[in-house]
């Protein structure tokens, strides 16, 4: 049920740089909400209608910006890996050794863990994926 305007230029559906502000902040609402459900619920028992409700629109906002709940729950993942090597470069980049063989080890489990879905991801949360 996508509109024809719906433009993915990313695995995060994030779509054109030009949306406005108020678009822009319910994708994240709702991508926070798909987040917190796959970390509470998992996949297979997180609903559409459990995301729409905890980001507080209707489940058909969902459709505007993704095709199904694999793609919505597809993007979400994509932000937190996106947002733990945002985390990453910044701990490096203000670090005098970060750049030092220890000190990207030690800044990337840093990063990962402080994300609490990827840090699902590694630790291989059980559910997390299943259909």
């Amino acid at each position: 049920m996508a509109t024809s305007s719906t433009t993915h230029r990313t695995p995060g559906g994030f779509g054109p740089p030009d949306q406005p502000e108020e678009q822009k902040l319910r994708k994240q609402r709702l991508l926070d909400a798909a987040a917190a459900g796959l970390l509470r619920w998992g996949y297979r028992k997180t609903t559409l209608d459990d995301v729409a409700r905890e980001a507080s629109v209707g489940k058909g906002a969902i459709y505007l910006y993704w095709k199904d709940k694999h793609d919505l729950f597809r993007a979400a993942i994509w932000r937190a890996n996106q947002q733990a090597i945002e985390d990453l470069k910044q701990r490096i980049a203000t670090d005098p050794e970060g750049g030092l063989p220890h000190r990207l080890w030690t800044h990337g489990l840093l990063a990962v863990l402080a994300n609490p879905l990827v840090a699902a991801m590694i630790k291989g949360q059980p559910d997390l994926f299943q259909d």
